[in-house]
């Protein structure tokens, strides 16, 4: 079987040898784009709230250019993992002409994502949820729909998961979309538990980070703190985010090999 064939073990010694060895233009790629997007977004979320009608549209437009900002980078360390290019500069410029077809994907699923939604939506348009009662007023069905909702996302997260490497060899996001569920069926919980596994020690490991990180430079440079604590937080999430896109590119490498496996062209 098609899962038979997949193993996740040979996919990390993949990706811990091509960060062994080109770790340089990953990590700075990753920290110009993903890190500074990161940095950028921690910094605008805790000033918003309190800011000039103005400047609220001024760093609403800023997130958006960092959102797009961190998309190239990210289709730039993908190429770098698929050795399609050598240096950070030429990964970069090597994704700009993707960046279309990957915000395509994007859009499409993030709007396959706001129908599902919908109903949460028009519980609280309807007054069936008061979330910002104290405390919080939902009823029982919309905590087993957002559970439902959350455990279908996982699943669908899973089978897109190839999306990125896909668009960065040249496919458009309908194709990537579609190539990507092919690719990952017949493998799609080792997939599923790797995906899992991910987001709890990513999740841990931020979480860790930007309390331990918050705490020390508030007792040390407290005038600062706004400041270096984001900062040093993205360069966590940057490194923890370069490596999983090496691995999702190692991942489509090693599903691309397969016998009778969906046929890309670059």
């Amino acid at each position: 079987m098609a899962s038979a064939t997949l193993s996740i073990s040979a996919v990390w010694d993949r990706t811990t040898r091509h960060l062994a060895d080109h770790w340089r233009p990953a990590a700075l790629l990753a920290f110009a784009t993903i890190g500074v997007n990161d940095a950028l977004s921690a910094i605008l979320q805790s000033a918003l709230p309190t800011a000039a009608p103005a400047m609220r549209v001024a760093g609403v437009v800023l997130l958006l250019v960092g959102a797009l900002w961190s998309i190239l980078g990210q289709i730039g360390i993908t190429m770098l993992a698929l050795d399609r290019t050598a240096t950070a500069r030429g990964a970069f410029v090597a994704a700009l002409p993707r960046l279309g077809a990957m915000i395509g994907a994007t859009l499409l699923i993030a709007l396959a994502g706001t129908l599902g939604a919908l109903p949460l939506v028009g519980a609280i348009v309807m007054g069936a949820a008061d979330l910002q009662a104290q405390p919080p007023v939902v009823p029982p069905w919309i905590g087993v729909y957002m559970l439902v909702f959350l455990i279908v996302a996982l699943c669908v997260w899973a089978r897109l998961i190839l999306i990125t490497p896909l668009v960065a060899v040249g496919m458009g996001p309908v194709a990537a979309i579609r190539a990507s569920v092919v690719s990952t069926r017949g493998c799609f919980w080792r997939i599923f538990g790797t995906l899992l596994l991910y987001l709890l020690v990513s999740g841990v490991a931020s979480l860790a980070m930007g309390s331990a990180l918050g705490l020390v430079f508030r007792l040390l440079v407290p005038g600062l703190a706004w400041l270096l604590a984001p900062a040093f937080t993205a360069i966590a999430s940057a490194l923890i985010s370069m490596t999983a896109l090496i691995f999702i590119a190692k991942l489509h490498e090693a599903l691309d090999r397969r016998p009778g496996a969906w046929e890309r062209s670059a």
